[in-house]
């Protein structure tokens, strides 16, 4: 039985299983979450989690 990470964003838990983001403060997001909140868009973002601010080589997509 595979062990998935899940979305660290409250209320969604997604299984990361087609992709994620990963930022800087070691937050991971299932990439519909991201994209949902503008994660798509340019930046400056804000963390879902924590809310820190970051700028474009502070997150990392990862496709499986």
């Amino acid at each position: 039985m595979p062990v998935y990470l899940k979305c660290n964003v409250q209320g969604c838990d997604a299984e990361l299983v087609d992709g994620m983001v990963i930022t800087s403060c070691m937050h991971i997001l299932c990439n519909q979450y991201a994209i949902a909140h503008d994660f798509g868009n340019e930046p400056p973002w804000s963390c879902l989690v924590c809310r820190k601010h970051l700028g474009e080589e502070e997150i990392c997509n990862y496709q499986d």
